[in-house]
């Protein structure tokens, strides 16, 4: 058994001062921000926000996507903003959000904050296998990962990564100070304003302490169950920003520009409902029991919300046919799929207008796709699928994949994050194409769908 650091076992008492210890705080049930949220506030001005993890509902991502590389590091904080900036927090509708770490220079050190060297953002921003930002390679980075929702837990994940985070490669933010992990306290003496984000199997903490040294941080956690943590950014960066009974609340630092952030998201109002692609009652152009496969095109697509045409197909009959050629193979889940098949010209797509989605909001992008491949035609190679959000602020929003199919392949699950314009629409447009081969290949899609920050 891993023995935990003795602070634990005392009480969490940060000097005098007005409210009650921390540890009687959470002893006393907290203030609930809204259901699963809760917001305990301690003697010396602590603020410790606790997210169920059940609650899969949420997303936990870094905001504002921060670029790959920045000038310096002062050019970094001066293209931030603020905790409280209005644009940020309408973009996100985030609950709860922390400051991130400090940029790294490229390479090596950290003091190069007035030198004209390029800095690179300790985090890892992904829109599935796409790198959108690429995290700093100096030193050993402790990395806090994050899934898109799980089935029944938030997804979140602590490791010390010289490469990639081994869970979930989703969004990772990153820092050189691991406040615990494994439920170990790391050696630190600083005292500072510290932010702090960690986890435990049944919640999420991010934690606001000023004047505060890294023991009593490791006290703070342990009493909220927490067992791995990093420390965020110090001194004037230093701050949550909490969203409670309709109003905002800046704690901590209010006034210093910050270059990026974690956001607690909750999405919903589905803007495309794949579920129209179950609606079809179908015919079998080539005789089977059940009726398997059928093309939708023209008035049908458009009763379906779409404007393209596509083959649909009886997923097992589709399953059943897969052994006569290279072919992704469908799991459990998907009743009836659709194949865009490039002909002539070479290219395939459908595409519809999100007319519902709100100005000036992340959405989130969200679908399964496979190819095929079927034989007797000599496919040189295989479709490809492209996916832009024409109209975004964020383009090219572009997601292109040419995966290779082989033994055992099956459909991948994918996202893509995006920002709708303030004035104007967003067009979902998703292209097979096969200059090589027209008709032969195709790319299979399901279950996509569209939801925004609320």
């Amino acid at each position: 058994m891993r023995v935990l650091h003795l602070l634990w076992l005392i009480p969490l008492v940060l000097a005098c001062g007005d409210g009650p210890t921390c540890a009687d705080a959470i002893a006393g049930g907290g203030e609930e921000v809204e259901s699963g949220i809760v917001r305990y506030d301690c003697t010396e001005g602590v603020v410790a926000v606790a997210i169920d993890r059940s609650r899969t509902d949420l997303e936990i991502w870094v905001m504002e996507q921060p670029p790959s590389t920045v000038p310096t590091l002062a050019d970094a904080f001066m293209d931030g903003a603020p905790l409280q900036d209005s644009n940020f927090r309408e973009r996100s509708q985030a609950v709860l959000q922390v400051n991130g770490f400090t940029f790294a220079c490229q390479g090596g050190g950290n003091d190069c904050y007035d030198d004209d060297i390029p800095e690179l953002p300790r985090t890892r921003v992904r829109e599935s296998d796409h790198e959108i930002t690429t995290r700093s390679t100096v030193g050993d980075d402790w990395m806090l990962s994050f899934g898109s929702r799980g089935s029944s837990s938030l997804p979140i994940d602590l490791t010390l990564n010289g490469g990639e985070p081994p869970a979930y490669p989703y969004n990772a933010l990153g820092s050189t100070f691991a406040v615990l992990n494994g439920g170990e306290c790391s050696e630190g003496t600083r005292r500072d304003d510290w932010t702090v984000a960690g986890y435990s199997d049944t919640q999420v903490v991010m934690v606001y302490a000023p004047d505060t040294d890294p023991p009593k941080l490791c006290a703070l956690m342990g009493e909220l169950g927490v067992g791995d943590a990093i420390r965020m950014d110090g001194g004037g960066s230093a701050g949550l920003y909490l969203r409670q009974g309709g109003q905002y609340e800046p704690i901590g630092a209010t006034h210093r520009p910050i270059p990026y952030r974690l956001g607690v998201v909750s999405l919903g109002g589905n803007q495309v409902f794949n579920g129209d692609f179950e609606r079809p009652v179908l015919s079998d152009r080539n005789g089977g029991d059940p009726p398997g496969v059928h093309a939708l095109s023209g008035q049908q697509m458009v009763d379906l919300g779409w404007s393209g045409a596509v083959d649909l197909y009886n997923t097992p009959v589709y399953n059943a046919r897969a052994g006569n050629g290279v072919r992704s193979t469908v799991p459990d889940g998907h009743s009836q799929l659709v194949v865009l098949r490039p002909r002539d010209p070479p290219e395939e797509h459908i595409q519809q207008d999100l007319t519902g989605a709100p100005p000036n909001r992340y959405c989130m992008l969200h679908f399964w796709h496979g190819y095929v491949r079927p034989p007797p035609y000599a496919c040189p190679g295989q479709s490809m699928l492209r996916v832009e959000l024409l109209g975004s602020p964020t383009a090219p929003s572009v997601f292109t994949s040419t995966e290779t199919i082989g033994p055992g392949a099956t459909l991948r699950e994918a996202w893509l994050r995006f920002l709708t314009p303030e004035q104007g629409t967003v067009t979902l447009k998703l292209t097979a194409s096969d200059p090589d081969a027209p008709g032969n290949c195709g790319v299979l899609l399901d279950d996509v769908s569209v939801e925004c920050a609320q």
